[in-house]
């Protein structure tokens, strides 16, 4: 009995000092040997505290950042995954700065507004005069390397004729004095555009043809009578469209009016413009190709023409025949105006497309008849300002506008 009341004591005693917080623990384990007790008390006194806490209790607080030479603040600070974001932005920064004041400094960028207009219509020039050969065709496609680029077999003359076009508008351009392009570098100089002008302006007028000259034996057909653009059709006849005509019309006359008047005989320009009037229908509109069939006999031979089909894009002739009423001028009462044969048939075919527009929208109220741009070319040439067309002032009074049978007549303000 009396050694189990001292076992019960014994336990009681060392629960209670179980119930210490860790830091007096840690002041039992490393707490010096006082001076009353004995050697073998302090040994047994500890091993008592050993065998209780053999594993130290999770820490309540967190350890401090800083606490001394434990740790040092580069593994303090990259510790945390938000701070290692922001070294990692902070260096891609600094690498980008450096490499942008590197090209800099290597290149000499400066700050430049952007290339104006003129100087992009320049290098366009250059581009397309450096494209004509000696012997006035255009080369298709350039390769970057320098090589030749095999050419199709079939050169088409109506991109031709648009180059020249081109060509013709930038040299009216400069001559005009619109360009107030400041010079950026040495290279930024008018491009003299003239060799190829001339060189293209006389390979597209020698690809221009009478299929068949002035004959007693032949029909009355004109249309087979004026230089112009022929073709073989497929089924064997000859062809003729309005719209490849007029364009190489308009680009001659650019071309000549750009070289000074140079270039291209009138003679030539006006067979061209008999052409297109000869295309014209009595309403105005143009017609789309013309095929010729010839037969021979033993009598005669006889020249059939069809006109097919009506023009879609009816601003090219209308544009091509203002310009040509523009270069080939009449003189009437001492007064030179735009000629007759040439704007009258335009002026007709605008009213065409007008009545023509009306006739749709009248018919169906949904359908809108669609403007090609080259009708919105053809008008702004003929209301530009400064025009001749419609300007009363350099028009002879007795001169009026009808249409092909003179039953109506329309004034200036009409027309416009």
């Amino acid at each position: 009995l009396v050694k189990a009341v001292s076992m019960e004591n014994e336990t009681i005693t060392l629960m209670g000092e179980a119930e210490h917080i860790w830091d007096e623990s840690l002041m039992l384990r490393n707490r010096k040997q006082l001076a009353y007790e004995t050697p073998e008390a302090a040994e047994e006194k500890d091993s008592h505290v050993s065998r209780i806490f053999e594993k130290p209790p999770k820490p309540t607080r967190s350890r401090p950042i800083f606490d001394g030479a434990a740790r040092g603040w580069t593994e303090t600070f990259m510790s945390s995954k938000r701070q290692q974001s922001l070294v990692i932005w902070l260096l891609l920064i600094f690498l980008a700065a450096i490499w942008t004041l590197r090209a800099h400094s290597l290149h000499k960028h400066v700050l430049k507004k952007p290339p104006r207009l003129g100087h992009r219509i320049r290098l366009a020039a250059r581009y397309l005069a450096d494209s004509c050969r000696e012997d006035g065709k255009f080369r298709y496609m350039a390769r970057a390397g320098g090589g030749e680029h095999v050419d199709s077999e079939k050169y088409d003359l109506v991109h031709h004729a648009w180059v020249l076009s081109a060509l013709s508008q930038y040299a009216l351009y400069e001559q005009g004095g619109e360009d107030r392009l400041k010079k950026e570098h040495k290279g930024d100089v008018p491009v003299d555009v003239t060799k190829a002008l001339l060189n293209s302006a006389r390979f597209i007028i020698s690809e221009l043809h009478v299929p068949m000259q002035q004959s007693k034996s032949f029909s009355s057909e004109r249309i087979g009578d004026f230089l112009a653009l022929w073709s073989s059709s497929m089924d064997g006849r000859l062809e003729a469209t309005t719209t490849a005509n007029a364009m190489i019309l308009s680009a001659l006359i650019l071309a000549d009016k750009a070289a000074g008047g140079e270039v291209v005989d009138l003679r030539i320009l006006q067979s061209l413009g008999n052409f297109l009037v000869e295309m014209q229908r009595r309403d105005g509109l143009f017609y789309r190709r013309v095929l010729l069939d010839s037969s021979s006999s033993s009598s005669s031979s006889s020249v059939q023409a069809s006109r097919e089909e009506v023009c879609g894009n009816m601003g090219l002739p209308l544009f091509a025949l203002l310009l040509l009423s523009d270069l080939d001028r009449e003189t009437a009462n001492g007064v030179a105006c735009p000629g007759s044969s040439w704007l009258k048939p335009a002026i007709r075919g605008f009213m065409g497309i007008a009545r023509e527009e009306e006739r749709v929208r009248l018919s169906n109220v949904h359908h809108k008849m669609s403007t090609h741009y080259w009708v919105v070319i053809a008008a702004g040439e003929l209301l530009r300002d400064g025009s001749p067309y419609l300007n009363q002032s350099s028009l002879p009074q007795w001169y009026s506008f009808t249409d092909h049978w003179g039953s109506s007549e329309w004034s200036i303000e009409d027309v416009k």
